[in-house]
């Protein structure tokens, strides 16, 4: 299984480079783990880019695996009613 950990904000000035590099991961991975402990800054695209994250997985039949998810983040999902 491959590990991919953030090292910037998941923040809009972000989002589309980090689509772009984990749409490109997610295809070439049976099996991913992101470990979001190093997320200290997200806004809702932050949250939508989660999402779209894991419609990729599924789409190319990667199983997606969110850890270590930090309390801003679970706050912004609840915030979305969005279950990770």
């Amino acid at each position: 299984m491959n590990e991919f950990k953030f090292k910037q904000p998941l923040i809009i000035a972000n989002i589309a480079l980090l689509l772009k590099s984990m749409t490109k991961l997610l295809a070439a991975s049976k099996e991913l783990s992101i470990d979001l402990s190093t997320v200290s800054n997200i806004d809702s695209s932050g949250v939508a880019l989660l999402l779209e994250l894991k419609a990729v997985a599924h789409h190319q039949h990667c199983q997606l695996n969110f850890t270590n998810t930090p309390e801003v983040v679970k706050k912004f999902c609840q915030l979305y009613q969005v279950n990770l």
